[in-house]
């Protein structure tokens, strides 16, 4: 019968707990050339909270990371998941991707156009007085963009690279010529690198051959001159604030190595490698291409690494809250979660109960519930730590047997 009880009672915890009410809107960004759009998620609540901005990658990846060649949803995964614990989020389509159309031409676009909507987006951020402190998180591309966004930007407060590229873009596009091009004449690659190097001395191709006209067109390459300027180690130099490097490692775009180079560079940076995540920071068993397009790349459902969200939110210091400030009722809750966290590493939630039943009872629980406190006893147990007596804890233990008793009545009752 206990175990019955505490099982209803922690599953309801755990329902509410992670049902937190969200507040979703699309807002605009205006710049001379386009309209550019975000969706913009906050918890609801009167309290202040973080905002982590999100900075896609290359290519025509959206505000949720899906492509015409990409359809995985892991910005809106990521976004989710962080709302879940009290962080609002932001999310964009870059200029001339998605819903932001631009009239500006192919020719005109440069790298700095990039940094400057970064830079303009953490500016409108500012201005919401409900955020406590504005994170830029930059995938892929992304890093770099986020990273000199964050520059010199009193209004930034930290920098987290997931899957950031340590060498500058010229160096990364001879690494996978060369990697594509095995077999292939010499010739082709000698030619290919003698368009880079040009590019890279700011000099525009005079001719190019029909065999490279699609990546060394005349109406990219200014953007190509712009973008190779720069060198992710020098510019996470310049950087004082704390960071956090994430990198997967069955990532088969961007390597250890890249993180580890980002990591030198710079003496506030936090590094970790994340067992088998890949580049768009889902699971994968291997490094093979066509595994990985199939299990993450385009499944939009495959949820993204867990480990991932739990270093990005221990990174923003969600759970900071120290046994010694807690008064009773955050205490009593501290020690909920505590069990909760317990019982989530035995798999209750595969009991089968069916958690739909549990939605009016919300407001019972919210009552005797502090979720901050709930919260960090959570998160601590799946650490492996606690900062209460097992004596405490068994008394609360009592309390919420007793109130199982009554959710359960309720819930036979609606049956």
């Amino acid at each position: 019968m206990k175990r019955s009880l505490l099982l209803t009672t922690l599953i309801v915890l755990s329902f509410c707990l992670f049902g937190t009410p969200i507040k979703e809107k699309e807002i605009v960004l205006k710049t001379k050339e386009c309209k550019i759009y975000g969706t913009l998620k906050l918890p609801v609540t009167k309290e202040k909270v973080p905002v982590v901005m999100i900075i896609a990658g290359s290519g025509p990846t959206d505000r949720d990371c899906n492509s015409p060649s990409l359809k995985c949803n892991t910005y809106k995964m990521l976004t989710d998941s962080l709302n879940r614990y009290g962080i609002a989020t932001l999310s964009y389509d870059k200029r001339g991707i998605g819903k932001s159309v631009m009239k500006q031409k192919e020719e005109e676009l440069c790298f700095e156009d990039y940094v400057e909507d970064a830079k303009n987006w953490i500016d409108l951020l500012s201005k919401n007085k409900q955020f406590s402190e504005i994170i830029v998180v930059g995938h892929s591309e992304g890093s770099l963009i986020g990273m000199i966004a964050a520059q010199n930007n009193p209004k930034v407060s930290k920098y987290i690279s997931l899957a950031g590229t340590g060498l500058p873009a010229d160096e990364i596009l001879k690494e996978q010529l060369t990697e594509r091009l095995k077999g292939q004449p010499e010739n082709l690659k000698e030619q290919a690198f003698e368009y880079i190097d040009e590019l890279k001395q700011g000099k525009l191709l005079e001719k190019v051959s029909v065999i490279w006209y699609s990546l060394f067109r005349p109406t990219v390459q200014p953007y190509l001159i712009s973008w190779f300027k720069y060198n992710p180690q020098e510019e996470i130099k310049k950087l004082d604030i704390p960071i956090l490097i994430l990198q997967g490692d069955l990532d088969i775009q961007v390597s250890e190595k890249d993180a580890e180079l980002l990591y030198l560079a710079n003496p506030n940076a936090k590094k970790v490698i994340i067992e088998n995540m890949n580049h768009v920071l889902k699971n994968s068993q291997s490094t093979d291409l066509t595994e990985q397009t199939n299990d993450s790349y385009n499944n939009p459902t495959s949820p993204i690494n867990r480990e991932l969200v739990e270093q990005i939110v221990g990174f923003l210091g969600i759970f900071s809250l120290k046994a010694q400030e807690m008064n009773e009722k955050e205490k009593h809750s501290y020690a909920v979660g505590v069990i909760l966290g317990e019982k989530i590493k035995e798999k209750i939630a595969e009991s089968g109960i069916d958690l739909g039943i549990f939605e009016s009872l919300k407001e019972t629980i919210k009552e005797k519930i502090d979720f901050k406190s709930l919260k960090n006893g959570l998160q601590d147990i799946l650490n492996g730590e606690c900062k209460i007596s097992k004596e405490e804890i068994g008394s609360v233990l009592e309390e919420i047997l007793k109130k199982a008793g009554e959710i359960e009545k309720m819930i036979n009752e609606k049956k």
